[in-house]
């Protein structure tokens, strides 16, 4: 499975991420893990909001007993 856009997606839907100074991280991928990064829990939420857009979209599912 690609999630090549994913980054896009979060980007051009106006979600925060955390500015180091030399980039912004939005999320970071480990295998079949993934990490929402934010710098406040409003931020966070829109994260997962936007997550769950995406999944939808493309239809994906999480698995919630594991979130």
């Amino acid at each position: 499975m690609y999630l090549n856009d994913i980054e896009e997606y979060f980007l051009t839907n106006g979600f925060d991420g955390v500015d180091t100074g030399m980039l912004k991280l939005f999320v970071l991928f480990y295998a079949d893990d993934i990490v929402i990064l934010s710098e406040s829990e409003t931020g966070l939420q829109n994260g997962l909001d936007l997550l769950e857009c995406y999944c939808d979209r493309w239809k994906l599912q999480l698995n919630i007993s594991k979130t």
